[in-house]
């Protein structure tokens, strides 16, 4: 007979980045997750996986955080937004429209 137990699985470290409005013109709000403090690097890259600006460096606690990112001085174009903590990354795509 098999019993009704449930596994769930919750991996140690997570993290969530996302940026609304996406697309965007000239300035988006970037929230991100921790699961737990630690060091953190919030970063922009181009296509070319250049680095163009750095959003934020530094140790965070856990929770939820929120930046802008003001891209007013950048073309229009496709960039990659890279979220690093705790060893792990989570990279988003973000498509600036002027």
């Amino acid at each position: 007979m098999v019993g009704d137990d449930v596994w769930t699985f919750q991996p140690a470290t997570y993290l969530t980045v996302d940026a609304y409005p996406n697309p965007f013109n000239s300035t988006t709000n970037v929230r991100y997750s921790l699961s737990k403090p630690g060091e953190v690097s919030l970063d922009i890259y181009d296509l070319l996986g250049r680095h163009v600006v750095s959003l934020f460096t530094g140790r965070q606690s856990q929770g939820t955080h929120e930046v802008m990112f003001d891209a007013s001085d950048l073309a229009s174009g496709s960039y990659f937004l890279r979220l690093e903590a705790d060893k792990h990354s989570v990279n988003r795509k973000l498509i600036l429209v002027k």
